[in-house]
Formats: structure tokens, C-alpha cells, sequence
């Protein structure tokens, strides 16, 4: 981000006449550029809305409008939380299998990727009109990225090699034929981006309900479906506290916290307990091990980590993000407090590849959490990659494609 154009022109400027008080935060709201798909997996037939519960102290949101089947169906497609074999909370049947699965916990929750069904974005380039003035109609020539082919010969049939092939085809899905043209371009069905989420299932409350806040943009009404991974997501420390400043949070925060706090990508750990009292809340894999010092888990440079407070408090629902951002940890390192300077209130910092999208402060009510994930092979999907993924780029030659068997091109996509 530049604040400044050609050196000293502003990009954003204010009518104040003396000294400007404008200032600018750069963070991801949860949806992010990526290359992979960490949850490909959809639990086919199983469609959710969410609700908020709220009693006293306790607030959260949970899974709704789920059928007895759906619910078994999901418990199915969750699975295992925590990587261990033959360790499982409950067995159930679905369909005629019988499956084993994890509730989650505030230690391993499940993971999982929400998507609006309900979605019909409006931007500029699709979703505007048609010929007919008929909002949001799919063939808006804005929307039709490829090309069109004219021409229905019994020649150019014979010899265009996609031509063989029925609409809709698994090898070429965004393939449409009708009577006036031949169409080969991107599938232009629209479709929400992804939101992160993680739960736990309560046994006694029957519901899945989520650590964090996404429903709040949307309608009680509106219908998810639900992406889920065989990836493990762990809690790294239960005994350490997660923030990002020392400041303390108003609800209205924009006044009462300062940029140093608000969507600052560096977090700040350390011991809140007794019990290691010569611990001081250093998580890297280089000098801890799991089962030291309350550790659960280390992380190290290019961890993905997911932040958030798994409380179920009404603080905890304050200030968790609505949506998860996954983070890459950039570096680990020690740095001295801003007010004293010796070792002992030296603390650790973790630098983020993101801006944070929440507030965590340094105060007892803040049981912010750091989660390791780690992706699985299974349920990882590359859709954007060198030579299209079907290929191997020359890095010690010209730099161009040499495409997989079957595939050609400069960029070996056809």
C-alpha cells in the first residue's frame, strides 16, 4: 500500500488545515488471495444456517436447521479432530455405514469452510444486465469470458478435439453447445468466497457450535454448505496469553485503541501461570518441545496458525474476528518490554505474514488461543499454480512450460 504517489502526492488527503489525523490500516476481514484450497471436501446433502445463543455471560453462535440425517451426515464428514488413531469420542450410523468421530474441543477443534448458497454478487462486470434489462441473468455479455465459436459444421466438429465432448462434461465442465454456437470459456456460475469457522459439538446441548462470530453479516435464514478437511488443528498452549497490545479496548474501539494494537500483524506471548514459573511464553519449535512447559504444540517459521478465544464468554464473542484469517508465521523473536528493560519482562513476539483482523489485549479476561494447522495432502487443492498445474516449469532454461502428457499450450491449459 502507498500512501504517496510520484514521491510526495497524497492518495488520501483531508480538509484539515494545519496537521492531518488521517491515517490508514491495512488487514484481511478473512478472505484472502490463495493458491490452495486446504478445504475441498463438501458434506454433500448437508445445508445450515446459524444462530446466536446468549445467556449471562455465555454467548455464541451454533449450526442450525439441521436435520436428524444431516446431523449424522456432518458428524460423518468431521471425522477425526485430533490425528489420533483408534482414539474417538462417539460411533453413530448413517445411510447403513457406521462411522466413528471427534466432538472437538477447545484443544482440537474441527475446521471447516462455510459458503453462502444463497449468493448473487452485483459487481461491475457481472451480474448487471442483459439485453433483456434482466438483472443478474447468467449469459450477461460482461460475464461471458472464453470465446464463441459460430460455426456447427460437420467440419469444424471434426476437427475441433473439444467438440466431441457432451455439455457439461467432467473433463471440460464450462463447456456449453446449442444450436447457433459452440461456447469454451471459464464457468461463469457465481459463488461466495469461503469463510473459515471452527466448532466443537456440545453432547449435551446437541449443537455444533463455533468459536467465532460469521453469521453476523448474514440473515438467520440464509443456508450454508459446508467444506470440511482431514487436516488437525491444535492449540499450542493453554497456559500462555495471546495479544497484541498492552492497550485496553472500549466498546468503541477505533477512539480507544491505537494503531500499534488495531490490526497489528506482531503478536505478543507470555506465562499466566504459576506452574512454570521460569517460563516466559516462547512457542518456537527451535527451543521448546511439546510436553514442556504446558506446551502443546511449537510453531515455527511458515506455520499456519488460526488465533482466536475459545472462552464461549461474552468478551470472548466480542472481540473474536467475525471471520478466521489463516496466518503464515514470518519470524519468531524476543524483544524487551517498552517500559522496563531486563530479562525477566523480555517477551516473545510472533510476526505475521496479515494484519490481525481482532483485538486481544493484555488482560486477564482475554483466553486468546494460537491453533497450528496442519493441511492434509487429501484435502488440499492447488487451483492456482505454475503451468496451470499441468506442467513443470523450466527454471534453469527459458523459463516456459513443459506440459504433462495431453496437455499443451504456453501455459499447457488446453
Amino acid at each position: 500500500f502507498y500512501s504517496e504517489l510520484g514521491g510526495s502526492r497524497p492518495t488520501i488527503t483531508t480538509g484539515e488545515t494545519t496537521s492531518s489525523t488521517l491515517g490508514y490500516f491495512l488487514y484481511p476481514n478473512g478472505f484472502t488471495g490463495e493458491t490452495h484450497d486446504y478445504f475441498r471436501e463438501r458434506c454433500y446433502q448437508v445445508d445450515a444456517t446459524i444462530s446466536t445463543f446468549t445467556s449471562a455471560n455465555i454467548k455464541y453462535q451454533y449450526l442450525d436447521g439441521l436435520s436428524n440425517i444431516e446431523t449424522r451426515l456432518l458428524k460423518r464428514c468431521l471425522g477425526d479432530a485430533d490425528g489420533i488413531l483408534n482414539r474417538y469420542d462417539a460411533t453413530d450410523k448413517v445411510r447403513g455405514q457406521t462411522f466413528t468421530w471427534d466432538y472437538g474441543s477447545i484443544t482440537n477443534p474441527h475446521f471447516i469452510k462455510l459458503v453462502d448458497t444463497t449468493y448473487q454478487p452485483l459487481t461491475d462486470m457481472c451480474g448487471t444486465q442483459n439485453e433483456e434489462g434482466i438483472r443478474g441473468h447468467p449469459d450477461t455479455k460482461l460475464c461471458k469470458y472464453g470465446f464463441a465459436m459460430e460455426d456447427n459444421s460437420s467440419d469444424f466438429m471434426r476437427n475441433n478435439p473439444m467438440a466431441e465432448y457432451p455439455e457439461n462434461s467432467p473433463i471440460i465442465p464450462n463447456f456449453r453447445r446449442n444450436t447457433d454456437k459452440l461456447y469454451f470459456g471459464p464457468d461463469t456460475t457465481q459463488r461466495a468466497p469461503g469463510i473459515y469457522a471452527a466448532l466443537m459439538y456440545d453432547p449435551n446441548s446437541r449443537r455444533f457450535k463455533l468459536f467465532t462470530k460469521p453469521g453476523e453479516d448474514y440473515s438467520s435464514t440464509t443456508v450454508f454448505s459446508i467444506f470440511t478437511t482431514t487436516g488437525i488443528g491444535i492449540s499450542t498452549s493453554h497456559s500462555i496469553r495471546v495479544f497484541s497490545s498492552d492497550e485496553v479496548r472500549s466498546k468503541d474501539l477505533r477512539k480507544q485503541v491505537t494503531a500499534e494494537g488495531l490490526y497489528s500483524p506482531v503478536l505478543y506471548t507470555i506465562n499466566t501461570t504459576d506452574t512454570y514459573s521460569h517460563y516466559i511464553g516462547d512457542l518456537s519449535c527451535e527451543h521448546q518441545k511439546r510436553g514442556y512447559n504446558g506446551i502443546l504444540d511449537c510453531i515455527d517459521r511458515h506455520s499456519k496458525i488460526f488465533i482466536f478465544d475459545p472462552s464461549f464468554t461474552t468478551y470472548a464473542y466480542d472481540n473474536n474476528p467475525k471471520y478466521l484469517n489463516l496466518y503464515n508465521v514470518v519470524k519468531m523473536n524476543k524483544v524487551h518490554h517498552t517500559i522496563y528493560d531486563n530479562d525477566e519482562t523480555k517477551r516473545h513476539q510472533i510476526h505475521l505474514n496479515l494484519g490481525m483482523n481482532a483485538f486481544y489485549g493484555n488482560v486477564p479476561t482475554n483466553n486468546a488461543r494460537i491453533y497450528r494447522f496442519y493441511p492434509s495432502f487429501e484435502s488440499t487443492y492447488e487451483f492456482v499454480g505454475e503451468c496451470s498445474t499441468r506442467g513443470t516449469c523450466e527454471y534453469n532454461g527459458d523459463g516456459t512450460c513443459t506440459c504433462h502428457q495431453g496437455y499443451k499450450l504456453d501455459d499447457c491449459s488446453y
